[in-house]
């Protein structure tokens, strides 16, 4: 749940220092845990830069939540900063999805299921 790794590993592509040093918020229930990141006015990764149609800083997202016993969705993706994106409106921009499963296969091993697909507005 924790994407600080995309600084290190992804850094040509979707990761950049904003990712490592913005803050977090951690909530969570009885049955799940959600992780929000938030990197306001920033300079975009390669990557998400390449899917805007205006060059310019953006306002980027990371939203984590899993949810017991075993599944992951990822909320990813930047906007032109300024546009509103904080506040709920992504039309401007670009949203990414990731969806990680997990499922028991024996005792000691498991099945693990990914897939990703983004959303240009």
């Amino acid at each position: 749940m924790d994407l600080t790794h995309e600084t290190f590993v992804h850094g040509g592509s979707i990761g950049n220092e904003a990712v490592a040093e913005a803050p977090f918020d951690v909530t969570h229930g009885d049955t799940d845990v959600t992780v929000t990141r938030w990197m306001r006015g920033i300079e975009a990764p390669p990557f998400w830069a390449g899917q805007l149609q205006k060059p310019g800083l953006v306002d980027r997202w990371q939203i984590i939540h899993f949810e017991a016993p075993g599944t992951v969705n990822i909320d990813v993706g930047v906007a032109p900063a300024g546009t509103g994106a904080p506040q709920g409106d992504r039309s401007q921009g670009v949203n990414g999805y990731v969806l990680n499963t997990m499922t028991p296969e024996t005792a000691t091993s498991c099945h693990y299921f990914w897939r990703s697909c983004a959303i240009i507005a």
